[in-house]
């Protein structure tokens, strides 16, 4: 399903935004559940500290594909 390259991809985003002194959000949403995301940086949320749940993020009921909800400070995020 192409889920390595996607996160990889995420992560660069976050990186390039932290790099550039663009605040990134912590996290929110059904993503914040993943450890993958967690330590490729994408969210800063512990999910086993917080108990998230990973299924939220990716399970076979879902309809949607599962994707990451990021908030990047739009004074900065429009240059």
């Amino acid at each position: 399903m192409g889920f390595p390259g996607y996160f990889l991809i995420v992560a660069d985003f976050i990186k390039w935004a932290k790099a550039q002194n663009i605040a990134v959000g912590p996290g929110r949403g059904s993503g914040a559940g993943s450890v993958v995301a967690w330590a490729l940086t994408i969210t800063d949320l512990d999910p086993l500290r917080f108990n998230l749940l990973f299924e939220r993020f990716l399970n076979p009921e879902r309809v949607s594909m599962p994707d990451f909800d990021i908030d990047f400070c739009q004074s900065r995020a429009m240059r």
